[in-house]
């Protein structure tokens, strides 16, 4: 088992927990959760995004999306799944070993000859669906070394490859688009998970992440970014390019890194609605 993976099957998991900032809150919180995703699991294995309200937002920031996640089973089914495996259930252990069972025989059922695991969603959702179930896949692959799952993952990393476009580095709905730093995260996570599971990932695709990463960067040492080139800056965008530099080795501590945290920890969560914006 990978070491990023060893605390979640401890046998003294919970007291690790409690003593890493977990509290009993927190800890009947997942429980619960766990519980409910058990039980809203459809027959066939999968999470169903339109029974849970997927696809109602007409328009978001006044552009029609196309009802886009109405038809996401695979990723909602993934991050279900990803949920299940954090709290060290998978499909060989844990009380939820058969919802996890039959979550991961439903994406390995759906997954396309090409590798793909974006099911039937739509063009905005696709990509974030093959990528989140891809994730699924790798980690269970990851925790349990199961051979079953070796070649959905590799299939499912290759898929994500192949779409990567290598001028600008980046990846968005379609392959061989130009790029968004939202897809980016995504994919990277998926492809940075293989590669604990033992599916390496390029040295090429890495160089050309950075070389999206450099494309949405500013600040004094780039560690602010941007959704996409000549975009302005945003908190969210700047924490998922923190965590893809991380993906790709960069050090905690680099400038880059130190500035990212920085600008994060300007807004942190309250009770209020204020808060500081960048000026444009």
């Amino acid at each position: 088992i990978p070491d990023v993976y060893r605390l979640r099957v401890a046998p003294d998991r919970s007291r690790l927990a409690k003593r890493l900032g977990a509290t009993a809150k927190t800890e009947e919180a997942v429980k619960r959760a766990l519980k409910w995703l058990a039980d809203n699991q459809e027959p066939d294995g999968r999470w169903s995004a339109k029974a849970h309200g997927a696809g109602r937002e007409p328009k978001v920031s006044g552009r029609d999306r196309q009802r886009a996640g109405i038809k996401a089973d695979t990723g909602m089914t993934g991050l279900a799944l990803l949920a299940f495996l954090a709290s060290g259930h998978t499909h060989h252990e844990g009380a939820y070993r058969s919802t996890v069972r039959r979550g991961l025989d439903y994406l390995v059922r759906v997954q396309q000859s090409d590798g793909g695991l974006g099911g039937r969603a739509t063009t905005f959702a696709y990509m974030y669906c093959h990528a989140m179930a891809a994730f699924a896949l790798s980690e269970a692959y990851g925790m349990t070394g199961d051979e079953n799952l070796r070649e959905p993952v590799r299939r499912a990393a290759y898929r994500t490859l192949r779409a990567q476009n290598h001028s600008s580095g980046g990846w968005r709905y379609y392959p061989g688009d130009p790029g968004d730093t939202s897809q980016l995260g995504w994919q990277l996570m998926a492809l940075k998970s293989a590669e604990l599971a033992g599916i390496p990932m390029p040295d090429t695709a890495k160089r050309d992440a950075i070389q999206f990463l450099q494309s949405v960067s500013s600040g004094d040492y780039g560690g602010l970014a941007a959704y996409r080139p000549g975009e302005a800056v945003s908190r969210p965008m700047t924490a998922e390019a923190l965590a893809c530099r991380q993906f790709l080795g960069v050090h905690p501590d680099h400038p880059a890194a130190r500035e990212a945290g920085d600008f994060l920890l300007a807004e942190v969560p309250g009770q209020d609605r204020k808060s500081t914006r960048l000026n444009s």
